[in-house]
């Protein structure tokens, strides 16, 4: 894409589409976006179970993933937009998560988690060999393991496995971190989020991935 080939990209590219955007009207808005969906549909129809995990790839990655995790990008670009709605209307709407059944919560976390693999920030991490536990307590929740070696990373279940560091949290806080409603020092100081083994790994987790939905 134009003006988007590396991750470095990524923020001018969006700042610069919304410029584009910012002043038509409501209405050329909302066609474009009809448009958009429809096309998006008509792809949709053509997909077999099989295709989604042929290789794929996008500027935003730090390596070559498939076709599933492109969907789930789109996917993930959902609640982000939701919570910032819900940020301006002063949080009244509810939390992304509230009142989900607990295998919603779940598949959301496994999403972020996989997708969060994909869009390390390999520049920062390339010369970081890190085991990252996420610990997500009550419903839905779950552990993962996010594995960073030299510039890349995978994401895999995490139950009873070895680590460098642990982040313990709830689904509801995470998903608050994800997308920036809630600031990491204050959560740790708030025992929102708890933290063992390295925390100067925990630390420099926000640098190593940055934005989970870009």
């Amino acid at each position: 894409m134009p003006g988007f080939v590396k991750q470095e990209d990524a923020i001018a590219f969006h700042n610069a589409g919304v410029e584009k955007l910012r002043d038509l009207p409501v209405q050329e808005l909302f066609q474009r976006w009809r448009s958009a969906a429809e096309q998006h549909i008509s792809m949709l129809e053509e997909l077999e179970e099989g295709m989604l995990d042929k290789p794929a790839s996008s500027p935003a990655w730090s390596r070559e993933g498939t076709i599933r995790d492109l969907l789930a990008a789109g996917y993930l670009f959902l609640p982000g937009q939701y919570q910032q709605i819900r940020r301006v209307n002063k949080k009244k709407l509810p939390h992304w998560l509230d009142d989900g059944p607990p295998e919603r919560v779940n598949f959301h976390l496994d999403r972020l988690f996989n997708y969060m693999a994909l869009i390390l920030n390999a520049g920062s991490a390339a010369d970081t060999q890190a085991i990252y536990l996420m610990n997500l307590e009550g419903p839905g929740g779950g552990q993962w393991r996010l594995k960073i070696n030299n510039g890349t990373a995978f994401c895999e279940d995490g139950t009873g496995m070895e680590h460098d560091v642990e982040i313990k949290t709830k689904p509801v806080h995470w998903m608050d971190l994800a997308s920036g409603d809630l600031n990491p020092p204050m959560a740790i100081m708030t025992r929102k989020v708890k933290l063992g083994g390295n925390a100067g790994l925990a630390m420099k987790l926000s640098s190593l991935f940055g934005s989970t939905g870009g």
